[in-house]
């Protein structure tokens, strides 16, 4: 929250040093260069600050295809996101008062999906994952339309609470 606060203030005071040197190159009418190389070079800056937040390079597209998405949103808007790819590696996000991304390989076998290395909720080691349906609730009218809706990640074998999370894309082969 302080980084996008310090952000926000660089954003507006850049905002405010444009609108200044076009004040003055105006009264000069634009024959100070430098004055106008600065104005060229705070409008591409504010430009691209505004139209692509996220950068001007998507670097997921030089990854491999995701082939499955799965969320689990905590309290205080904690969130962790995993994305299984199509060569066998995944990419973990929990962003919680920060972020934290970790990578691994992945295998299916049946439902089961084994990971290695995959640290989740305060860095407990999950060796595993399964797909379950979705559960009908007393307040639904109906059932999931997906063959897998949640994906429940567990400790080992004799984990009985799992770390559930939602299903939100599947471009699974079944």
């Amino acid at each position: 929250m302080l980084a996008f606060l310090i952000l926000c203030c660089a954003f507006l005071a850049l905002t405010i040093e444009l609108i200044k040197q076009l004040y003055k190159a105006s009264q000069e009418n634009f024959k100070n260069t430098q004055r106008d190389i600065t104005i060229v070079v705070i409008l591409v800056v504010l430009a691209t600050t505004l139209f692509k937040p996220f950068g001007l390079i998507n670097y997921e597209s030089f990854e491999s295809k995701t082939i499955l998405v799965a969320q689990r949103k905590g309290v205080a808007g904690c969130t962790t996101t995993i994305k299984l790819k199509e060569n066998n590696h995944y990419k973990l996000k929990e962003v919680c008062f920060g972020s934290n991304e970790f990578t691994g390989k992945y295998f299916i076998k049946n439902d089961t999906i084994y990971f290695e290395n995959l640290k989740l909720g305060g860095g407990y080691n999950y060796t595993f994952a399964l797909f379950k349906p979705t559960m009908l609730r007393a307040d639904e009218k109906h059932f999931s339309n997906d063959k897998y809706s949640f994906l429940i990640a567990y400790k080992n074998k004799t984990d009985t609470m799992g770390y559930p999370f939602k299903v939100v894309e599947n471009k699974m082969k079944n």
